[in-house]
């Protein structure tokens, strides 16, 4: 599981095959 908070950077989840997240800041969201 991981944990994101209040991020600004793309993040390579291998998890998923090499896709990337864009998180913005403020924001808030969970991978199970």
């Amino acid at each position: 599981m991981m944990v994101l908070e209040n991020v600004s950077k793309i993040y390579r989840i291998g998890t998923f095959g090499g896709k990337r997240l864009k998180a913005v800041d403020d924001v808030s969201f969970e991978i199970d």
